[in-house]
């Protein structure tokens, strides 16, 4: 599904291309776009909002453009079309994460159309705690591999060596910065990875603004090309990669981490899996969550996580 935004980011044109007996068939469709959609998810990203809003996502009927039996999709969109998160997009109760079981962000076409050609052996999955992190008993309750106080140079080879790793922590990406990882002992923008990822099956990052696409230069103007930190990685080699169009609440991270790790260790795909976990903390883990905070009071609650912070500690 390609989705492209342009100068007047008043409407999105939207292309579906799919396979229908042996033949590639494309429709087109032009939606409306509300009013400052994009300015305002923009400002979010960048950190420039004055506090949370209400973004009106309802603009599409994804039943009137995909396919009926279609449960598998992958987005490739346009710079503006980026910073929209497409997933909760959709009428009520029909929002694109329920009605199909996958969905996949593309790279540019550049990317797809480059294979890069690696040698290196490689093996296992490694979880890594990058520390100062406040949910990681619950984050990580289910990782395999879990290595935690990790130093810089041993990041590294964990990253050359291994088949997939999954790092719990800290990113920001703020221009005029690359984005870079924040851990306890030590910051690593994503140069410092280039000749480390080639064959990797999987880079998972649980981490605030590690798939925001911020261009990676103050001087460029925007174009159709992806800059976060997950797609640094697919770039290098790497086949597939997650991350985080923005900063988000650590504790919402660390449940659906923990619930996509539960399902991957149950036999399903990473991106089957990540939607479930993401459909199920907005139907069921978030309400579940809550009413335990009503029943045990805020402190108790924090405390069976394994979190010791106050409330002031907690919104800083």
């Amino acid at each position: 599904v390609r989705i492209d935004i342009e100068s007047n980011y008043d409407d999105v044109l939207i292309l579906v291309a799919m396979m229908n007996a042996g033949k590639l068939v494309v429709t087109g469709h032009s939606v409306s776009l509300p009013r400052n959609l994009v300015n305002d998810i923009g400002e979010y990203v960048k950190g420039n909002a004055e506090g949370l809003r209400t973004w009106v996502l309802d603009f599409i009927n994804w039943r009137e453009i995909l396919p009926d039996d279609c449960k598998r999709i992958g987005l490739l969109t346009s710079f503006f079309a980026s910073q929209i998160p497409w997933a909760a997009t959709g009428i009520e109760g029909e929002e694109l994460y329920t009605l199909v079981d996958e969905i996949n962000w593309l790279p540019t076409v550049l990317y797809l159309c480059n294979h890069v050609t690696h040698f290196s052996e490689r093996s296992g999955t490694r979880c890594i705690n990058g520390g100062e992190t406040r949910f990681h008993n619950v984050a990580n309750k289910h990782a395999s591999g879990l290595m935690t106080d990790v130093q810089k140079d041993d990041f590294v080879e964990v990253v050359r060596t291994s088949e997939v790793i999954s790092y719990y922590g800290h990113c920001a990406h703020e221009l005029p910065n690359r984005p870079y990882l924040k851990t306890k002992h030590f910051d690593m923008n994503d140069l410092e990875l280039v000749n480390q990822v080639a064959g990797m099956e999987r880079v998972e990052y649980w981490a605030c603004q590690s798939g925001s696409n911020i261009p990676l230069s103050v001087f460029s103007i925007p174009v159709n090309e992806a800059f976060g930190f997950d797609m640094r990685m697919i770039e290098w080699g790497a086949v597939s990669s997650i991350g985080s169009l923005w900063a988000l609440p650590d504790i919402v991270t660390a449940h659906i981490k923990s619930h996509y790790d539960q399902l991957l260790n149950s036999g399903y795909s990473p991106s089957k899996a990540l939607l479930a976990a993401q459909r199920w903390w907005v139907s069921q883990g978030a309400k579940a969550e809550l009413n335990k905070m009503r029943e045990l009071g805020l402190s108790s609650y924090l405390n069976t996580l394994g979190c010791n912070e106050t409330l002031a500690g907690l919104l800083g």
